[in-house]
């Protein structure tokens, strides 16, 4: 057995001491770590670490009873049960002051109606994980009348745009990154790295701040030689391949959770009685011309430009 696999069970075990590990499916493969996104991976750590800390101390108090004669197996039981109560208490408190923070905030007075009133209750309490207590305000704030219906719908059109615009400027650059990565000249393959690295970051990249966007761990830098290398003639059709091929999982991604996250909504609107199909009307995109589910390949590109010339 290798000295990294053992420091990893070790790590692992004084995760565990910590109350971390012992669900099923908690503890990550390296495989399952590779497919996390940033943000999921951060979190993952953080707990990790968290849990490491205070196994470390678990640990400590273990050995402690150890050298002392004490029962081990009981006072780690004991601990346990006072951690148990602990967290218990602290999530109570949480819970308290997230409802209190609720009804503070959305004061009856400060409504036009009674019914917005209960409509705005019922959806931050869903939003925070108190689907019970949200679904009986949001029972309440139902739409009474078809003019209730008509400006419930208008405003959440309004909100709902405003998650849509980003998710379609997304899939908008990478149509455009596939029209450019037809074109085998040295503007196109320029045209084509704006694209992808468009395709990376969600702020606005103009063709003169490219050079600003060598942070991406050198995709830039990379690109950049690919395209002296070429002399002009442009990128060659393998990397123009693989550059769709990374910006296609990034579209796709970004399709996904567009998708998930209407799921979701579809349900709250359900249950507010407003129809998600109106709300959701023309916020959508014609993916078949993507090639989602697809991989592209030096010989696909090398086919289009053919026919392009031709």
């Amino acid at each position: 057995m290798s000295f990294g696999k053992l420091q990893s069970m070790g790590g692992n075990y004084v995760s565990r001491l910590g109350g971390f590990g012992d669900d099923p499916g908690e503890l990550l493969t390296k495989t399952e770590l590779d497919n996390l996104s940033d943000a999921e991976f951060d979190s993952y750590i953080k707990q990790k670490e968290a849990a490491k800390t205070a196994g470390m101390r678990e640990l400590a108090s273990r050995l402690s009873d150890a050298f002392a004669g004490r029962d081990i197996v009981g006072r780690a039981q004991e601990r346990k049960t006072i951690n148990i109560q602990r967290e218990n208490q602290l999530k109570a408190e949480k819970r308290r002051k997230e409802l209190e923070q609720i009804f503070q905030t959305n004061k009856l007075s400060d409504f036009g109606t009674n019914r917005e009133y209960y409509k705005t209750i019922g959806s931050e309490l869903m939003n925070k994980g108190y689907l019970d207590q949200g679904l009986k305000f949001a029972e309440l704030g139902r739409p009474q009348t078809p003019e209730d219906l008509r400006s419930d719908i208008l405003k959440q059109q309004g909100v709902e745009a405003k998650v849509w615009n980003p998710v379609k400027k997304g899939l908008t650059n990478f149509q455009q990154l596939l029209d450019a990565a037809e074109s085998d000249t040295g503007t196109g393959s320029y045209a084509l790295m704006i694209k992808f690295i468009k395709q990376l970051d969600d702020s606005v990249v103009r063709e003169g701040e490219v050079r600003t966007f060598g942070n991406f761990q050198g995709v830039y830098a990379n690109l950049k030689n690919e395209l002296e290398k070429a002399k002009g003639s442009g990128f060659s059709a393998q990397t123009r391949a693989n550059i769709v091929n990374l910006g296609r999982k990034s579209a796709e991604a970004l399709w996904n959770d567009w998708t998930q996250y209407k799921d979701t909504k579809n349900q709250s609107y359900n249950v507010l009685g407003i129809t998600p199909e109106l709300v959701f009307s023309g916020l959508d995109y014609d993916i078949d011309s993507l090639g989602f589910g697809t991989t592209t390949t030096p010989e696909d590109i090398e086919n289009i430009i053919y026919k392009i010339k031709k």
